[in-house]
């Protein structure tokens, strides 16, 4: 998915939320995003964006997309772990609301300790992993790596929730009633 606001990134956004649908779902990103990059001169990252409801279990689903990037060459340079919450929009907002990432500090737990047990050093050595509270705090962290990075084509897996995906294209935009950019 491209948008006309996020020039050089490239979403690629699946529902996938059970551990046969993750896996299948990563060697997708795996292939599309090493095609682009033996193809392209310009330089690429790539980057995960992960979330699951409370009634998953979150290494079920870490776990296999870990393994599809072992086997696929591929390790993210930044990993989000981002609650599917959206921000309220006010005139004025004084204080930023606090916002519970109890969850998504489990997911980076679980992600940590794939990397940990992995005896390769370049995925120990290469990404950088943070927590967000919210889907806005994701778009406005993509913009300003969109800014930093200019002459990068950014790739960004949104994967594990339907409602993350949902949110993303909320966040972007998207209307689901009209299929386009509102």
């Amino acid at each position: 998915l491209d948008h006309p606001k996020y020039k050089n990134i490239k979403f690629y956004l699946d529902g996938a939320h059970t551990p046969a649908s993750v896996s299948a779902c990563t060697s997708w990103f795996a292939s599309i995003f090493n095609s682009y990059k033996k193809q392209s001169d310009i330089p690429c990252m790539s980057i995960l964006v992960f979330n699951c409801s409370s009634t998953r279990h979150p290494d079920n689903l870490l776990k296999p997309i870990y393994a599809k990037c072992l086997n696929n060459k591929l390790v993210f340079d930044r990993v989000y772990f981002v609650a599917s919450k959206l921000e309220k929009q006010k005139e004025v907002m004084i204080t930023m609301p606090d916002y519970d990432t109890t969850w998504q500090t489990q997911h980076k737990e679980v992600w940590e300790k794939l990397i940990s047990e992995d005896k390769k050093i370049e995925a120990k050595s290469q990404q950088e992993i943070q927590i967000l509270p919210t889907l806005n705090n994701l778009l406005r962290s993509l913009e300003q790596l969109g800014q930093d990075y200019k002459n990068h084509t950014i790739h960004v897996y949104v994967v594990g929730s339907l409602y993350l995906v949902g949110g993303v294209l909320e966040v972007l935009g998207y209307s689901t009633d009209q299929n386009s950019l509102t």
